[in-house]
């Protein structure tokens, strides 16, 4: 699948935003730095994401902080965002057991929206 990157009115603080050619409600957000991990950077872009009439994210785990364990914030963090801001949100994970021991019900929730690969992810939300 081809991706075009998603012209923001914001600082990115690294990351970067993408879409697929043929699924412009769906973005792709990479490369989360220690930089550009926190709440209110990533509410910033969030934001813009949403404003762009953008409603489906693809989160790329394997690109979040290496010192964040995701399972104890990043994935609850990311959830509570997205959900605050009516996103849709799916996670490109190579392991799931990457994501953490992290809570039963927790691992339950999320479980179905996590893939192995981006057109895996994105797939599902332009089929859906």
């Amino acid at each position: 699948m081809e991706y075009i990157p998603v012209r923001l009115q914001v600082p990115l603080y690294g990351m970067t935003v993408r879409t697929p050619v043929d699924g412009r409600t769906t973005a792709v957000l990479e490369n989360l730095t220690d930089d550009g991990f926190s709440e209110e950077r990533l509410l910033s872009v969030l934001r813009a994401i949403r404003e762009a009439g953008i409603r489906n994210v693809v989160v790329d785990i394997p690109k979040l902080p290496k010192g964040i364990p995701p399972s104890l914030l990043a994935l609850p963090v990311l959830e509570g965002l997205t959900a605050g801001l009516g996103l849709n949100v799916r996670y490109i994970v190579q392991n799931p057991n990457d994501i953490g021991p992290g809570d039963d019900s927790f691992r339950r929730w999320v479980s179905p929206r996590i893939h192995g690969t981006l057109d895996e992810a994105v797939y599902k939300f332009i089929l859906n």
